[in-house]
């Protein structure tokens, strides 16, 4: 234990506010979120009612996400921000999934589309990677060669990232995300909170937060390996000309079998 506390201090020391830990903890700051959309939006008015990390959207027939940070404004207008380090998945297909599951979490039964508050999804990665060497880029929506208005589509994604230097306030901002020196930062709220997570009292803290996600992602690695081994098994017996009866009465269940048969008709 002693070992291991030893190595979470060292990585505590490295983590940047690009970070996923580090970054669910700034963002329980509203003062932070203010400053980070204030920037990002170019409106210094802007007020932050309500601030929500690590918030559960579930989605019953399909994919359920968990947003880095969900965001209310005095208008009304409900953001999700997430931060990504790695380049390793469709970051486009990713915010605009986020919005959908926004979208369907506002609305409410009855009432009409229209009065459905406007999302907006800021998908901040540290990697430029549509390779525009600009700060920040938006998604439009068009038919036919005729730009749509956002509040017609009702959403609305901007893709902002930490490599660009595109001498703008939003890129100078940027750059903090990729230094773990809280000494180094200079944006006030961004300074006070990551300077606050760094000091030498809330380390242990901040240890038992990063112990905590390592036994969160390595349980989430063992049930996609249990998932895969039970879908596995279930194909084993299809092939061999078992019954979905025979199937569900060794207990396993309906959405396995289905998904099991699903991939056998793929081959």
């Amino acid at each position: 234990m002693q070992d291991n506390y030893k190595k979470y201090l060292e990585i505590v020391k490295k983590l940047r506010p690009i970070d996923d830990v580090l970054f669910h903890k700034l963002a329980e700051d509203k003062g932070f979120c203010q400053e980070l959309l204030r920037v990002i939006l170019q409106d210094e008015n802007l007020e932050v009612i309500s601030n929500r990390v690590q918030v559960s959207l579930k989605n019953l027939q399909g994919r359920s996400v968990i947003l880095d940070l969900e965001c209310v404004l005095s208008d009304g207008l409900h953001y999700n921000i997430e931060v990504q380090k790695s380049d390793d998945e469709n970051h486009i297909r990713r915010a605009a999934y986020n919005a959908s599951l926004m979208e369907m979490q506002h609305s409410e039964k009855n009432k009409p589309i229209d009065e459905s508050p406007m999302v907006i999804v800021i998908f901040i990665t540290q990697n430029d990677f549509l390779h525009g060497n600009k700060a920040i880029y938006h998604q439009d929506s068009y038919i036919d060669g005729k730009l749509i208005d956002d509040r017609d589509v009702g959403r609305k994604i901007l893709y902002v990232n930490a490599q660009a230097d595109d001498n703008t306030e939003l890129s100078e901002y940027m750059k903090q995300f990729l230094e773990p020196d809280d000494e180094k930062i200079v944006s006030s709220n961004l300074k006070r909170v990551m300077t606050n997570y760094k000091k030498e009292e809330v380390k242990s803290y901040m240890c038992k937060e990063l112990d905590e996600l390592i036994k969160q992602e390595r349980a989430e690695v063992e049930s996609e390996v249990r998932a895969k081994e039970r879908t596995k098994a279930i194909k084993n017996i299809l092939l061999i000309g078992g019954s979905k009866e025979k199937i569900i009465e060794l207990g396993y269940s309906e959405d396995e079998y289905e998904k099991a048969v699903s991939l056998i008709n793929e081959n």
